[in-house]
């Protein structure tokens, strides 16, 4: 089977609850001296990263995903998690004297989330990793998901010199990136995928609309979380609706699941509709589970749930 490349963060995240709602406790007129404290009534630490995640859900979907990432000193147990789940580590880079990449994240009773996120590893030595020191010719697909801003248009420029497809997906790195980096990731990218508000944030870097967005990149995905995504493509445009979930358990790390889904989906030579639902269905079962890598489901359960939510599987 060929394998799809991953590369991106790799983190421990301390996952804590909130009871009460954020919007509560700020002061619209004090956020020029801010100083607030949330009280927690629940805390969890979930092995995440979105590289980790999205290796995870792609498991999951019966595919082969070959992780690129660095990690740090106490990223033992994470191994061990990954080597269970049949995650090949081998081609992570272990920073001895550095932390494993960590993720603060607390969500209040209306699942709205604050995150503060420690790069550790991943944030020293921009210049390691590169998808040319693998074997690359069993790739045949890729996503560029959160790392260091530098490595990531980095490794999007090696996949294009090699021909390899890539999705980039920048997400809370945008801020980092500058009009020239953006432009010269998703220049050669197949796909990028976005939510509402990184959407604003790249129509400001690039100073332009997202309607010409597909003069760099052919295949777009805007993500609402739960009122679905919205897709303009070569193969057309389309909205795909979220899937009700039985259950509201976590947000986090359901837009990694979603990701999981649509490229499991690509390697399977799916259209670009069906992708979408099936990142929207992987999305849901995060949804469901606490944490980024808690939840779990067979093929024929994916199937059997797709044909209900969508009238058909895949």
């Amino acid at each position: 089977m060929y394998k799809i490349l991953v590369a991106g963060s790799i983190a421990y995240d301390h996952v804590m609850a909130y009871d009460g709602l954020f919007k509560d406790a700020l002061l619209p007129d004090k956020l020029d001296h801010l100083s607030v404290a949330f009280t927690a009534t629940k805390k969890f630490v979930h092995f995440g990263g979105c590289a980790g995640n999205i290796a995870y859900t792609l498991k999951l979907l019966g595919r082969d995903p070959l992780v690129l990432g660095a990690v740090g000193g106490d990223f033992d147990v994470y191994d061990q998690w990954m080597k269970k789940n049949g995650i090949d580590t081998s081609t992570l880079f272990k920073h001895q004297d550095q932390l494993t990449a960590s993720a603060t994240i607390i969500t209040d009773r209306e699942q709205n989330q604050i995150t503060i996120f420690h790069g550790g590893a991943m944030s020293f030595a921009p210049q390691v990793l590169s998808v040319q020191d693998h074997k690359y010719d069993n790739i045949n697909l890729a996503i560029i998901a959160p790392d260091d801003p530098k490595r990531m248009v980095r490794l999007a420029m090696e996949c294009k010199d090699m021909a390899i497809p890539y999705i980039f997906d920048p997400s809370q790195q945008l801020t980092s990136m500058n009009d020239v980096e953006l432009r010269q990731a998703l220049s050669g990218a197949k796909m990028l995928i976005a939510n509402e508000y990184e959407v604003e944030l790249i129509c400001k870097i690039l100073g332009m609309p997202k309607e010409n967005f597909q003069t760099l990149v052919p295949t777009f995905i805007e993500t609402y979380g739960s009122k679905g995504s919205s897709v303009v493509s070569p193969e057309g445009s389309f909205f795909v609706k979220a899937v009700a979930p039985g259950k509201l358990e976590d947000p986090t790390g359901c837009g990694d699941a979603f990701r999981g889904g649509v490229l499991a989906g690509l390697q399977m030579g799916l259209g670009i509709e069906k992708c979408c639902q099936m990142g929207a269905l992987a999305a849901t079962y995060s949804l469901e589970s606490p944490g980024t890598q808690a939840h779990t489901f067979t093929l024929d359960e994916f199937k059997a749930r797709m044909a209900e939510n969508f009238g058909e599987s895949f």
